[in-house]
């Protein structure tokens, strides 16, 4: 986590390669998850990405501060 004056940025660090992806809605009621991206889009503004690591990939989100 790092912490700027105007938004904080979090990362989570995954051995996993595969890049996460939004699920459609039908998808989500169907099996009842699958709302993560979507809740770090919303909370985010859409400011999340995905970016490679020798072991797998790392998973960003900047978040707005408030002033």
């Amino acid at each position: 986590m790092r912490v700027a004056p105007d938004r904080v940025r979090v990362e989570v660090h995954d051995p996993n390669r595969r890049r996460p992806r939004p699920r459609g809605a039908a998808d989500r009621r169907r099996r009842n998850h699958g709302n993560g991206l979507h809740i770090v889009a919303a909370l985010t503004g859409g400011r999340w990405g995905v970016g490679p690591r020798p072991l797998g990939k790392y998973v960003w989100a900047e978040i707005p501060r408030e002033r």
